[in-house]
């Protein structure tokens, strides 16, 4: 949803956080502490005081809660009239680990956005014993000069809903209904110099989430994280990134240079003459100035004068010749001299008429131009339309021949036709082979009881004694619709035919002597072509060649020598 609607809370609470209190002078007071109480049969228990983890609990920060950094990191050229923000996709982030119960409408976050100069004496680095970032503020740079009070900590951070509410609705309401319109927002106060570069930070507002970060002892009270008499400071680093500002002056400094002046009268206008356009003036009667869109501050737009609209009324029309600027547009042929709307206020006032010629006259130059980007823009409108129509003439052909062919069916007749259909729809059995060798009109089934009279007997329901709301589910079936669901099912979800047989299995392979992988049977003969000479047998003729020949159907046997070459 698009909105320019935008709603802002100072600070928001979620859960058991929004029921904390000022903790007792023997609670820990790093801690949230809230009262819960409770009866069993009626009486009441005592219960111990509950604790929260507080921002001594936290070394870390998840990075898929950062949805947006302003500037966005490794960006030149930031307008030094802006301030850095981060946005947290949690609304309630900022406020989830501070110990305290809100003052009023202000509340401290546990973090926030800090921006520090890339300058001597600060270095940003890796703590490879924690893993975790650290920001080192030392000399020559003056930590309280480049960080902010944290006494103000309470007005860097809110949170933004956009849209509009619902009639009654509370703003906790809606961001709880829509958690995807709100985030939080953390905003840091440091003016920015010209062509800086800048680390960004997000860090911890109190001692103990410092020194929880940093891996040192936690301290025993609820101490800000740094204060105006600190010089030399460390933080960690839950986010960070890096900016560059522009060289240049500020929007802010450019509109602080504009200086007011009072304009000369008269100027933005212009006189405007309709002696000669053919409509009857009073005596002594003029018409207002024609205002351009530059004028001076407070000018005011007289309207028509009333003698200007009751001539041009009877005038503008498509019967008498004035064009009706706007009159296709409205549903209007013709237009009253009394219409308050913009339609009268447009061809009812001659300085209107005159703006709006012009933009006729420069539609009807580049008319051409005008239909072809209007086209262009269309895109492929022309080639969906067709395709649609397609469909459509397709869809009423089959409907057709479905009405003229198939609906006039017997229904035994229609169930044989449609047989095919409710096997590829549904496995059934009364889709199967065997059903319909059965219950085929000429079969032994339908010879030995009567068509009409045939019932449901052992599973196997008899085509003629289908009923009306059966013979509509056969009609069906053949419907283009159910062709196109059940073409668009197949393709998208499991066939619902029959699985395939399973592939016969492949004989086992083995190796033979060699090493190479067979299938033959082992029943075989093996041979080597080492062997000398073969025996000719009964299946193999002999030869009188000495090359050695090969026979599969008995066991060679080697001979006492080898045979010489051939000559």
């Amino acid at each position: 949803m698009t909105s320019s609607t935008y709603h802002f809370l100072p600070w928001l609470r979620e859960g058991l956080a929004s029921r904390l209190r000022q903790p007792a002078p023997n609670e820990d007071p790093r801690r949230g502490h809230l009262a819960v109480g409770g009866t069993l049969n009626g009486q009441p228990l005592t219960v111990p005081p509950v604790q929260v983890l507080g921002p001594g609990d936290v070394i870390g920060l998840d990075r898929a809660q950062v949805i947006r950094t302003d500037p966005v990191p490794g960006a030149t050229g930031f307008d030094t009239g802006q301030y850095a923000t981060v946005d947290f996709d949690s609304p309630t982030l900022p406020w989830l680990f501070t110990p305290r119960p809100p003052d009023g409408d202000r509340l401290a976050p546990w973090l926030c956005l800090i921006v520090v100069p890339q300058q001597r004496g600060v270095s940003l680095s890796v703590n490879a014993r924690l893993g975790i970032a650290e920001l080192t503020i030392s000399g020559p740079t003056d930590a309280a000069a480049v960080l902010p009070d944290l006494a103000n900590a309470w007005a860097w951070a809110h949170v933004q809903y956009a849209g509009d509410l619902d009639p009654g609705q509370t703003l906790g309401q809606a961001i709880a209904k829509y958690p995807e319109r709100s985030v939080s927002r953390l905003v840091c106060p440091t003016r920015l110099d010209a062509d800086v570069r800048y680390h960004a930070c997000v860090v911890p507002t109190f001692a103990i989430g410092r020194d929880a970060g940093l891996g040192r002892p936690l301290g025993s009270t609820l101490a800000p994280a740094w204060t105006a008499a600190d010089h030399q400071v460390t933080l960690p680093v839950y986010h960070h990134w890096e900016f560059t500002t522009g060289a240049g002056a500020r929007f802010v400094d450019l509109v602080r240079a504009l200086r007011f002046r009072t304009p000369p009268a008269g100027i933005g206008e212009r006189p405007f003459d309709v002696s000669q356009s053919g409509l009857t003036t009073p005596a002594g009667a003029t018409m207002p100035p024609l205002v351009g869109a530059l004028c001076g501050f407070g000018t005011e737009v007289d309207p028509a004068p009333q003698w200007a609209r009751q001539a041009l009324a009877p005038m503008v029309g498509a019967a008498t010749g004035l064009p009706l600027y706007g009159g296709e547009q409205a549903g209007a042929t013709a237009v009253p001299a009394n219409d308050p709307g913009w339609l009268g206020e447009l061809n009812l006032d001659p300085r209107h008429r005159a703006v709006a010629a012009l933009g006729a006259a420069v539609v009807r130059d580049r008319q051409e131009d005008l239909a072809a980007a209007a086209w262009e823009q269309a895109g492929e409108v022309s080639a969906a339309n067709e395709l649609v129509g397609s469909a459509r003439f397709g869809a009423r052909m089959a409907t057709s021949r479905l009405d003229r062919h198939i609906t006039g069916l017997a229904t035994s007749t229609l169930a044989q036709f449609v047989t095919p259909l409710q096997r590829a729809a549904a496995a059934d059995p009364e889709s199967s082979n065997a059903y319909r060798r059965i219950t085929r009109p000429r079969g032994p089934f339908a010879a030995k009881v009567q068509p009409t009279t045939l019932s449901t007997s052992d599973g196997v329901r008899a085509a003629a004694a289908a009923t009306g709301g059966e013979r509509d589910a056969l009609l069906a079936l053949l419907s283009p619709q159910t062709a196109v669901h059940d073409r668009l099912r197949r393709r998208s979800g499991p066939s619902s035919r029959r699985p395939a047989p399973p592939a016969p299995p492949r004989p086992r392979r083995m190796a033979n002597r060699y090493g190479r992988s067979s299938s033959r049977p082992r029943s075989r003969p093996r041979w080597h072509r080492s062997w000398p000479a073969w025996r000719p047998s009964s299946c193999c003729p002999a030869r009188t060649t000495s090359k050695p020949t090969r026979c599969w159907r008995s066991r060679p046997t080697r001979t006492s020598s080898r045979p010489s070459s051939p000559a």
